[in-house]
């Protein structure tokens, strides 16, 4: 843990990022799947677009073709 001493919570929640990322990406192969997974698990548009690289606003209009589409999205199970 020494190692992790020196780090910044900027750098921890970026590796904590990669780590969620490389999870979603073996399990949904589609980032509109990724981006409602996410919102399903309760975190907001900003969030969610810097897990997976995209802007808020690709996140926000990616979760409202989902939800035209009847897919869900955010708080729809």
């Amino acid at each position: 843990m020494d190692k992790l001493a020196g780090e910044s919570t900027t750098d921890l929640a970026r590796r904590i990022d990669v780590l969620i990322f490389l999870q979603l990406d073996q399990k949904f192969p589609s980032m509109t799947d990724k981006v409602q997974k996410l919102a399903e698990a309760g975190l907001n548009s900003g969030e969610i677009g810097r897990i997976v690289g995209k802007p808020a606003n690709y996140v926000t209009a990616t979760l409202s073709q989902g939800r035209k589409r009847g897919g869900g999205g955010r708080g729809k199970q």
